[in-house]
């Protein structure tokens, strides 16, 4: 690899499993989650048994994994087209305000592209400027939509996670009527592309 050299790479499972354990710790430890080992394991296999769909990626400097990235293939009912829909996007607590995210999704782009998408979905939340704004320098347009759940078993981590966000967004809904939440790129093939920043 090139010196400076970065780029966004699929993870090979199971050879690169732990790279994918780690990631997930830190990402449950930042935000309070706590997961059982067979739990653990349990989706961990998953993501390696459906690799055809879900895509586990790192983000490296010089072969370092800076930031991991997920995302999945859906079909959308609409238009009948591949979506790539963007799950998660976490930069190492030590690599945050370097510029990695902007690159990150500079170089989720271009991957979800290669793929075939028409699209890339995404949620953000409410509130999360930082992120929407993000998200929309690479030209991805909001619309307001309601994000509904239903516990099937017990996840009080999970549970208190979500009832804490939907305090939030109730109450930044109080002071902002209509949500610039980011959700979809079109990829358009009769236009030329933006310049990205």
């Amino acid at each position: 690899m090139a010196e400076n050299e970065e780029r966004l790479v699929k993870l090979d499972l199971p050879a690169d499993r732990e790279i994918l354990r780690a990631f997930h710790r830190m990402y449950d430890k930042e935000y309070g989650f706590e997961r059982e080992k067979e739990d653990e394991k349990a989706f961990l296999d998953y993501l390696e048994k459906h690799q055809d769909i879900y895509h586990c990626l790192v983000f490296l400097r010089e072969g370092k994994p800076l930031g991991y990235a997920r995302g999945y293939d859906r079909l959308s009912t609409s238009s009948c087209d591949t979506v790539f829909m963007l799950d998660i996007i976490y930069v190492s607590p030590g690599h945050r305000g370097q510029g990695v995210g902007k690159k990150m999704i500079g170089a989720l782009v271009d991957y979800a592209r290669d793929l075939g998408a028409a699209r890339i979905d995404l949620l953000a939340d409410v509130g999360n400027d930082v992120a929407q704004n993000l998200y929309k320098r690479f030209g991805f347009k909001g619309r307001t939509r309601y994000q509904l759940h239903r516990f099937l078993k017990d996840q009080p981590d999970l549970r208190r996670y979500f009832e804490e966000k939907v305090a939030q967004e109730a109450a930044l809904e109080q002071r902002t009527p209509e949500s610039n939440v980011p959700v979809t790129r079109e990829f358009r093939t009769d236009v030329e592309e933006e310049e990205e920043p």
